[in-house]
This record gives structure tokens, sequence and C-alpha cells, in this order.
């Protein structure tokens, strides 16, 4: 951890390693990455903070979550409707 990851907020920490993660990895489309509680026991952190970086991840449109069965991959290339959804309100906007 350099110093200015020390002084950021945890949950941008850990938003910016499981992106890093995820970008990383070779995963599929709705492909399951795990649970708030797994994530809370391997960085060692509250509940609330990991639902911050998970906002953070879902709101990128990189994963989307299902209560009660996980945290999953989404594909976020060019024709996910998150992605259509972003472009539609940038045409909108201008």
């Amino acid at each position: 951890m350099n110093d200015v990851e020390k002084i950021l907020p945890k949950y941008i920490t850990i938003y910016k390693d499981l992106r890093e993660w995820i970008e990383n990895a070779t995963l599929q489309h709705g492909e399951k990455i795990g649970t708030e509680e797994q994530l809370c026991k391997k960085y060692s952190v509250s509940r609330i903070t990991i639902k911050k970086a998970l906002d953070m991840l879902e709101n990128d449109g990189i994963i989307y979550r299902m209560k009660g069965k996980g945290i999953f991959y989404r594909n976020v290339g060019r024709d996910t409707p998150r992605n259509k959804e972003k472009m539609l309100h940038m045409v909108v906007l201008f």
C-alpha cells in the first residue's frame, strides 16, 4: 500500500482492488464473484464499507447483485443494457 492509498477511504481502496481483479480475471457474464460476507472477511472491514465499494462497481456497470444470492460479473461490452442506458442519457443531455 502506497502513501496515497493510506489516506483514501477504505471503500475506495477496495473498489480499486476489486475493479483491477475483475478486469484482469477471465470471467463470464453472470459468473458469481462472491458475497458481501466473504468480502468483509477478505478485507477485514464492515459490511457498510463493502457495500460502498460494491455500489461504485454496480454504478460502473461491472457487477450486479441479487439479494440472498451474491455478487455477479456483468459483461461491460458496448451492447449491455447498462451501457445503452448511459449512452441514451448522454444523448439526451447534449
